[in-house]
C-alpha cells in the first residue's frame, strides 16, 4: 500500500501526512514492504500447498476405508485382524502401492 505516498490522496499519502512520517522512513517502509509481500507469496503458495495436501490425504484414507471395508465383507475376523497387522507391519509397500 505504501507505494503511493507521494499522492496526497492515496493511503499511503494520508499516512505520511497524518503521521509525519519522513522521506528517509518512507524508504525504510518500502524496503521492508518487499520483503513482506514476499513472504506473503510465499506463505499463500504454502497454504495452497497444504491444501492440496489435506485433499490428498484424505483421498488415500477414504480409498484404504473402502478397500479395508471390501476386505472386512469377504474375510472372517481372524483374517482382518491379521491383515490389519500385515497393513501395519509394512507400511512402505503399502505407500508404494496405495495411491
Amino acid at each position: 500500500f505504501f507505494e503511493d505516498y507521494k499522492k496526497r490522496d492515496s493511503l499511503s499519502g494520508i499516512l505520511v501526512r497524518e503521521l509525519g512520517i519522513t522521506a528517509q522512513q518512507g524508504k525504510q517502509i518500502m524496503v521492508h514492504r518487499k520483503t513482506i509481500q514476499k513472504l506473503s507469496t510465499n506463505m499463500q503458495a504454502s497454504v495452497a500447498l497444504l491444501k492440496n495436501l489435506k485433499h490428498l490425504c484424505l483421498h488415500k484414507q477414504q480409498v484404504f476405508r473402502d478397500r479395508m471395508k471390501k476386505c472386512q465383507e469377504i474375510l472372517t475376523p481372524l483374517q482382518v485382524v491379521k491383515l490389519l497387522l500385515w497393513v501395519d507391519d509394512n507400511q512402505e509397500m503399502m505407500n508404494s502401492v496405495c495411491p
